[in-house]
């Protein structure tokens, strides 16, 4: 049984197994929940700019310190699309800083690899190789411990990789049995970058007409809980664990925060395991139409 609650980064440092999303998360409700996650034994929060909810965790974050050494926090945020260009880099994680009052979060992630003009059109002049260099200064700065992408497919982490002084620590995407990825999940193992895997439940917020379902309403995820006395959200919490990759699942409601890290108690077989790699159909939760034309949009375009 995987019983680890951390994986080793590529320098050593360790990263919790399990983290609280706040994607979406209300601004009134985000900060009791991450009250409640660190409470009930979270040490990973995701946070990012765009989520607009920075200041809130923030504050939870401090009352939480009162009580738990920030040594012990793994938090983890995010650089925009509209602040790419190299003059912007540093000062976005700086505000981020401020409202989280940190004086450093342990990953910052670049968060697309497309570049925006403020007023949401595309920016086509700043690469994220430029954005890439300006986040390692970050790093020496010690603003942060590790940097990372978010949203990168395969071959664009492999272009990072050729001109990075610093590797990236993490790739965040989206992952789930309808999103298996195993040919990107296998490159970045294979190469000491983490898997963090985002929408691990697949709940879909706005849901369009080609949605397989419900996976926490799939026969197959239930007859598995069934077996393991677990819950569905749990079985999909812990097929990324097997998988050797983290996991971010959002929620402000108090038993499904306590539920979704309490995953440790059981295993999947490799057969559960095939039966639920075989669900992958390549769905999307977040399929980002809007972006889709810009030319180093990550993902196969989504037509609704």
């Amino acid at each position: 049984m995987n019983e680890r609650r951390t994986v080793a980064l590529f320098n050593g440092d360790l990263m919790p197994t399990v983290g609280l999303g706040t994607w979406k998360s209300e601004k009134s409700k985000v900060g009791d929940a991450v009250r409640t996650a660190i409470a009930c034994g979270y040490r990973h929060i995701d946070c990012a700019a765009i989520y607009g909810n920075e200041e809130e965790i923030g504050v939870a974050l401090a009352d939480a310190m009162q009580s738990v050494k920030r040594s012990d926090l793994f938090i983890t945020t995010k650089l925009w699309n509209t602040d790419h260009h190299p003059d912007r880099v540093q000062p976005a994680l700086e505000k981020s800083l401020r409202l989280l009052k940190l004086e450093y979060v342990d990953l910052y992630l670049m968060h697309w690899p497309m570049a925006l003009k403020d007023d949401g059109g595309f920016d086509t002049e700043t690469l994220f190789t430029h954005t890439w260099k300006m986040m390692e200064l970050l790093v020496y700065s010690r603003l942060t411990r590790h940097i990372g992408l978010s949203n990168f497919n395969m071959d664009q982490v492999a272009e990072i990789f050729t001109y990075a002084r610093i590797p990236p620590s993490v790739l965040q995407v989206e992952n789930h049995p309808y999103l298996v990825q195993p040919e990107l999940v296998d490159y970045c193992l294979g190469n000491d970058v983490q898997v963090t895997a985002y929408c691990p439940l697949a709940r879909a917020d706005f849901p369009r007409p080609d949605r397989p379902g419900n996976l926490l309403e799939h026969p197959t995820i239930v007859s598995i809980a069934k077996a393991h006395s677990a819950t569905p959200a749990q079985v999909l919490v812990r097929y990324h664990l097997e998988r050797g990759i983290t996991t971010i699942p959002k929620s402000v409601t108090t038993a499904r925060i306590q539920e979704n890290n309490q995953v440790y108690h059981f295993s999947l077989s490799s057969d559960e395991m095939s039966s639920l790699n075989a669900m992958d159909v390549g769905w999307r939760v977040l399929a980002n139409e809007r972006d889709q034309d810009h030319p180093l949009f990550p993902f196969p375009p989504v037509k609704s």
